[in-house]
């Protein structure tokens, strides 16, 4: 709702010449009158007065040393942006992951870090096939991303399995064999499935402190990566609590409506959070950082992140 609020509250209000709305100024809480603005002004104001930025490109992957025994790594999201899928649904192909993944780590113990930054912010999500692994190298016992998984059996879910079967998609043997226990339940029928857990990696891996970097954008897996991280007590969260919730709808499908060819995407599960807590609810870290002015020109959450980190 963020990005659209404009044309939502548009679509509320109607075509209107202000606006009032409730501001902090000065540490109390005053009521202004803002002019309504048309998109046309909107963006010529935008051109006048740019909003700057700092480079952090969220989208991809990347690790880096950052000194004094810290290290950063940025996962990127978790499905395949190396190779897109030619269709409307993302490419779950972990193989370019993993091969970053696995080499950030050995440069990371390589390097003897202390420390390991794993910065979630911006993160649109994605599969745990991707991010469970990743997990591994540092989790200290076995571990799943939820405490509960149900699904719903449907038509257009048995028709995606048989199509993925038909076209001879990589399967690993967790997904078939969830795959299995969808053919052989009535479609309408709820059912709980229980996901294997995963075990921590052998050595070497990392021993080192853990601290997940979140914010309001850090979306679906990043989310339960943050809430997996926090409940395993596999290292602290930081930042800024989610806008997303910990347990949640999730592993969406879609299927083509006939007529219309109206693509719909809807969600065949639901999980609840490693903890149990299943409430509406984001995941709202140990260390909170405020959010930056916008128009930063540097990543201020970072630099704020490193600053607790080193005064531990």
């Amino acid at each position: 709702m963020e990005e659209s609020f404009p044309v939502l509250l548009w679509l509320d209000r109607g075509q209107v010449a202000s606006i009032e709305v409730t501001a902090i100024v000065a540490g109390r809480p005053q009521t202004i009158s803002v002019p309504a603005l048309t998109l046309a002004q909107r963006r010529a104001l935008a051109a006048k007065y740019p909003t700057g930025s700092f480079a952090t490109d969220f989208s991809t992957r990347e690790y880096k040393p950052l000194g004094n025994g810290i290290a950063y790594l940025r996962p990127g999201p978790f499905f395949n942006i190396e190779q897109p899928s030619a269709g409307s649904a993302p490419s779950y192909q972990a193989a370019s992951f993993l091969a970053f993944i696995d080499d950030s780590f050995r440069k990371i113990l390589a390097s003897g870090a202390t420390d390991l930054i794993l910065d979630l912010r911006n993160n649109p999500g994605g599969d745990n096939s991707f991010s469970d692994p990743m997990v591994a190298w540092f989790a200290t016992r076995p571990f799943r991303f939820t405490s509960s998984f149900t699904l719903k059996a449907s038509a257009a879910t048995k028709a995606d399995y048989a199509r993925q079967r038909a076209a001879g998609t990589p399967i690993d043997p967790s997904f078939a064999s969830q795959m299995d226990a969808e053919a052989h339940t009535p479609n309408g029928t709820r059912y709980k499935y229980d996901l294997p857990l995963v075990q921590p990696r052998g050595e070497p891996r990392f021993h080192g402190q853990v601290w997940a970097l979140i914010n309001r954008h850090s979306y679906s897996n990043a989310t339960s990566v943050a809430a997996l991280v926090q409940d395993y007590g596999f290292g602290k969260v930081i930042g800024e609590e989610t806008a997303d919730v910990a347990s949640n709808f999730a592993s969406v499908q879609s299927f083509t409506l006939p007529g219309t060819q109206i693509v719909v995407t809807y969600p065949k599960s639901h999980f609840v959070r490693p903890n149990g807590k299943d409430d509406v609810s984001g995941v709202a870290p140990d260390i909170a950082i405020p959010r930056p002015p916008i128009g930063a020109a540097e990543d201020l959450v970072l630099k704020e992140a490193l600053s607790r980190i080193r005064q531990r």
